[in-house]
């Protein structure tokens, strides 16, 4: 373990720690990185997820260096060199690979080289001749034409006394190959001095590189992390021939000076010319095109880790999409041929029917907007949900026109969803369950990626979420992208009875077979209702259990402590802790409270760490990492590229990163461009720094070329208008006002205190608000928001009326739930009880596979209110 430590510390330039260290043994053990950081949360040890992956990542790069170790040292032992035992120690205890390399190059077993046959010729005594003269340890008045002639081997291809003399200076060659020195020096030098240059090949068509014909970079800058997407195109174009690439140093000097060192020959040494030309052509031949090719190979690893690491970070921005819960949702997608398709999907995910929507008929408006409200009226729709896509502002547009343009009549909000990844999805789902059709797939993933985006992106193909270059391969990558998606199901928690095959095997604990009685136990009998059915019904080990427990939950329980994800092995002794302690849940402790819990024995039986991990799961025990849930639209007054005005701010969705800004969406079917220097008043080198995919942001446009069709935005000028305190518009589904005037606006006294609240959060400037009906009760529209109030075991919404009237639309829409025993809100099971469970509080907070990941158990509900603290992976 100290060689590991000394690997690790060599590589990160940490100076590591007890816990560290602990941790590093743990993963070294085999124990898995969510167990890890699970117990590091609860004893409260500061090691990061991050740190965890890190380390995991270094341990099988040692191990890997270790068996490479053992095998050299293997091939080295079996032939005769000098010093043996000493080259052997220096292998041992090297902890870099290209060292190991250098070390081992001169005695590795090649394929037969020119060398090889020279001295199968027996034209070894000829180079030991030549040198002997040539070092005065041998007088000769032979020249080496005439000695060459003694060692014609024509059978063996040496027919010429030139060719002789060749092989004879090959051996030389081979020889001088054994001189680390050589190699190590200009090594360093290229590293460190060399100028890689781009010329055109003699084959040069392809336009699309005509920029990189001017590429000149220095090695070393190319090598530093920040600078990992320029190689790459290089790479590629000269992959096919349009381009040479070339390194560029002034050796001149340095091959002088070991040609000095290592030949040590003096200027009137007749053979010096011999030599001196066996120098070269091992520097020319051998050293220099295996230090090129070393360099290349480097700076594709580096593009390689680099690109993995920033989509790691986008895939874990994607699966923590603020989830929308469990309500009933309608979503809707593209129009074809004057038609909209929509679904009606549970608050369980469950399709409920699907039909299709004529657009060209006189009535189409008013038809739509009694189908809309007859359906509302018997289920509580929390949202229509529209897919992006090219059709989705007029799909949006359509709908409002339905309700006279005004918001406020509109019976649940707008929301976008984003589309990428769907097609490959929907048609890999239609292949496995054909009885619903493939627009059926769509409007239903639609729905649940806005209900629970974890769950569901993480049935996507992770590479279809993500832009991917050619040059990282699966190997590398998709590993990366599953310990992710693991550590975010850990940190959400999983809630078993909702949970597929899939989401169960990621949990640390579960496998393949025990996935599958989970899942038998949830068809066959019931529902799980609390976490120790896994114990009594399912036989699950003890040790398993307590594993098991921390990750998962059962919503439907009684237990707050089934609620939470605390382990198992402490249920017993935290109820004995809440009923000693006469507390009700969840907690809501005052300060006096909390001093005399943490003065009582319960500190000691816990320990302190333990016991304020206990009592803040307890405070929150629907925690989750995710930020709450919060509607955004693009600007009411931007619907194409020539509504489009400068100085103007409008709301925009981030698509897709580079490495000179960011990508986003303002609904005109046009992308618009952040650059780096409008991102942040601070230098930002990464993007992902200060933005997540998948993000709404506001923008206010500073550049606009309607005939390149080129959007320049910038994201500080958005925020400091939003920021000037002055301002009191509301940020609402109707956003985008030009900046300087709303700067000059006078204080609304309609506002009131909410309005300095939103202008002081530049972050939320985007958000749609949403206006319910002057004369509706919200809570009435609703019922399962009152469930935990008057325990009610049925929902209103389970009274479907089956007659109601579906006017306008090409088939009716059965709203009548096609699997009433799989569908909380609409039935309830036979087994008297509750159809419908608790909604979650609010779920707002942070989290982070990276260095400054906080659990989420470490701010209560109350104090996070309003947070944008999304971090990325970014060491």
């Amino acid at each position: 373990m100290k060689m590991l430590n000394q690997y690790i510390e060599s590589k990160t330039k940490f100076t590591l720690n007890e816990n560290q260290i602990n941790s590093i043994d743990l993963i070294f053990q085999g124990k898995s990185l969510e167990e890890i950081h699970f117990n590091n949360r609860e004893s409260g040890v500061d090691v990061q997820f991050w740190q965890l992956d890190l380390f995991e990542s270094l341990i099988r790069s040692f191990n890997e260096l270790e068996k490479k170790k053992s095998k050299i040292i293997a091939d080295i032992e079996h032939q005769d060199i000098e010093n043996k035992n000493e080259v052997i120690e220096v292998i041992k205890t090297a902890v870099d690979d290209s060292k190991i390399e250098d070390i081992y190059r001169p005695f590795k077993r090649r394929k037969k080289t020119k060398a090889t046959l020279a001295r199968e010729a027996g034209l070894a005594d000829f180079a030991d001749w030549i040198l002997d003269v040539a070092y005065g340890k041998l007088d000769s008045n032979v020249s080496l034409e005439v000695k060459a002639k003694e060692y014609l081997k024509p059978a063996l291809g040496f027919i010429t006394y030139d060719i002789v003399l060749k092989g004879a200076q090959d051996i030389i060659v081979d020889r001088l190959l054994k001189k680390a020195e050589i190699r190590e020096k200009l090594s360093d030098l290229y590293y460190t001095k060399s100028t890689l240059k781009v010329e055109k090949s003699d084959s040069f068509k392809n336009t699309k590189y005509n920029s990189l014909l001017t590429f000149k970079e220095k090695v070393a800058s190319l090598l530093e992390t920040k600078n990992y997407y320029k190689f790459p195109m290089v790479k590629k174009a000269w992959e096919e021939g349009q381009v040479k690439v070339l390194l560029e140093v002034d050796k001149t000097e340095l091959v002088e000076q070991l040609k000095s060192e290592i030949l040590k020959l003096e200027k009137a040494n007749p053979w010096a010319v011999f030599l001196t030309e066996a120098f070269h052509k091992l520097i020319d031949i051998h050293v220099v095109p295996s230090i090129t090719q070393e360099i290349i190979e480097e700076l594709l690893l580096v593009s390689e880790s680099e690109t993995v690491k920033r989509l790691k970070q986008d895939y874990q921005k994607l699966l923590l999409t603020p989830a929308f819960g469990e309500k009933p949702i309608l979503s809707f997608t593209q129009i074809k041929d004057s038609q909209l398709e929509m679904a009606l999907v549970t608050d369980l995910g469950e399709l409920v029917s699907s039909t299709t929507v004529a657009l060209e008929k006189e009535t189409s408006k008013t038809d739509f907007q009694a189908l809309i409200q007859d359906i509302v009226k018997q289920i509580p729709v929390g949202a229509m949900a529209i897919g992006l896509s090219p059709f989705a502002r007029t799909i949006e547009s359509f709908i409002l026109s339905c309700f006279d343009g005004d918001i406020k009549k509109l019976p649940a909000p707008i929301a976008f969803v984003d589309m990428r990844g769907v097609s490959s999805y929907v048609h890999n789902a239609y292949e496995a369950d054909r009885n619903k059709s493939k627009m059926d797939h769509t409007l239903l993933t639609i729905a649940r990626r806005m209900q629970d985006p974890l769950m569901e992106l993480s049935k996507y193909a992770a590479k279809s979420l993500l832009d991917i270059p050619t040059y990282v391969s699966d190997e590398k990558l998709l590993p990366e992208l599953n310990k992710v998606l693991k550590y975010c199901i850990s940190i959400v928690g999983l809630d078993i009875n909702k949970a597929t095959k899939m989401h169960l095997e990621l949990v640390p604990g579960i496998d393949s077979e025990l996935a599958d009685k989970i899942i038998e136990f949830r068809t066959q009998k019931s529902r799980f209702v609390e976490k120790q059915q896994l114990r009594s019904d399912l036989n699950v080990s003890e040790d398993k259990f307590d594993l098991i427990s921390t990750f998962i939950k059962v919503m439907i329980s009684k237990s707050i402590l089934d609620k939470s994800q605390i382990s198992g092995k402490d249920f017993p002794a935290i109820k004995d802790f809440i009923k000693d302690q006469n507390l009700t849940t969840p907690l809501v402790l005052t300060t006096e409270l909390e001093t005399q819990i943490f003065e009582s024995k319960w500190k000691s039986i816990f320990g302190e760490q333990k016991l304020k991990f206990i009592l803040k799961e307890l405070k929150s025990p629907y925690s989750d990492p995710r930020r709450t849930y919060k509607f955004f639209g693009f600007s009411e007054k931007l619907k194409n590229l020539s509504d489009l005005k400068v100085g103007w701010n409008y709301p925009a969705l981030v698509t897709k990163f580079s490495s000179f800004g960011v990508f986003v969406d303002l609904g005109v079917q046009q992308e618009g461009l952040i650059h780096l220097s409008e991102l942040s008043s601070e230098f930002v080198s990464d993007p992902r720094k200060v933005i997540g995919l998948g993000e709404w942001v506001y923008v206010q446009v500073i550049d606009f070329n309607p005939e390149k069709k080129l959007i320049s935005l910038s994201k500080i000028k958005a925020e400091k208008s939003s920021n000037d305190k002055t301002v009191k518009a509301k940020p609402n589904y109707k956003s985008g006002t030009r900046s300087n005037q709303r700067s000059n606006n006078k204080s609304n006294s309609q506002e009131g205190s909410n309005s300095e609240e939103r202008t002081s959060r530049p972050e939320r400037t985007g958000e749609r608000k949403f206006y319910p009906k002057k004369d509706a009760d919200l809570k009435s529209r609703n019922p399962r928001s009152q469930d935990r109030n008057n325990n009610s075991k049925t929902s209103d919404a389970s009274k479907v009326d089956e007659s109601v009237v579906n006017k306008g639309v090409d088939k009716p829409v059965d709203l009548r739930p096609k699997n009433k025993n799989n569908t909380r809100t609409y039935a309830a099971k036979q087994t008297g009880k509750p159809a419908s469970q608790p909604n979650r509080e609010k779920r707002e907070g942070s989290g982070g596979y990276d260095k400054n990941a906080s659990d989420r158990s470490e701010r209560s509900d109350r104090n996070r209110n309003h947070k944008n603290t999304d971090k990325k992976f970014d060491k």
